[in-house]
């Protein structure tokens, strides 16, 4: 939001001035034309006036152009750092899953692999995906949800499984 505030007041000044540099220039104009402009020094100095007024006029309309930038183009920097937090813990998570799974005996974590590739799986797909026995299955994702682990959500006959986000 600081961004939009500070490109609306670019824009507010840089139009201001660019205004004040109009009439300067109209002026210098009109001045050069009734002094008929020849090689005198009053000739010179208006030339000159209107070389300067022509660079101030492309410093404003670079500035206008700036906060037309922060108006438009802005990634707030919270943005950003909630994106790299994102990152981060999925990360973590991910070195949490690799600890967990090189302690497991491997039928646990067959099962626990299968839960971890395809969130919300149910028990009788896991038993089917597993070929392990429905009281195997059942008695390691027990374990594993009184370890906190994962939780179940009923879906039909059977239970969705789901890791835990603290994981």
């Amino acid at each position: 939001m600081e961004r939009k505030k500070l490109g609306l007041i670019v824009i507010t000044f840089s139009l201001l001035v660019g205004l004040v540099l109009y009439t300067l220039i109209s002026q210098l104009q009109a001045q050069s034309v009734a002094l008929g402009c020849s090689a005198s020094a009053d000739c010179l100095r208006v030339d000159q006036s209107l070389n300067f007024s022509h660079i101030a006029v492309g410093l404003v309309v670079a500035l206008f152009s700036f906060g037309v930038y922060l108006l438009t183009f802005h990634r707030g920097s919270d943005e950003i750092l909630a994106r790299l937090d994102a990152a981060a813990l999925a990360d973590t998570r991910t070195l949490r899953l690799d600890t967990i799974m090189k302690v497991l005996d491997p039928a646990p974590a067959k099962i626990l692999s299968s839960i971890v590739s395809s969130e919300g799986i149910t028990q009788h797909m896991l038993v089917v995906r597993t070929g392990f026995s429905k009281a195997l299955v059942s008695q390691i994702v027990s374990d594993f949800e009184r370890k906190g682990l994962l939780y179940r959500e009923v879906r039909g006959k059977s239970y969705a499984l789901y890791l835990k986000k603290e994981i």
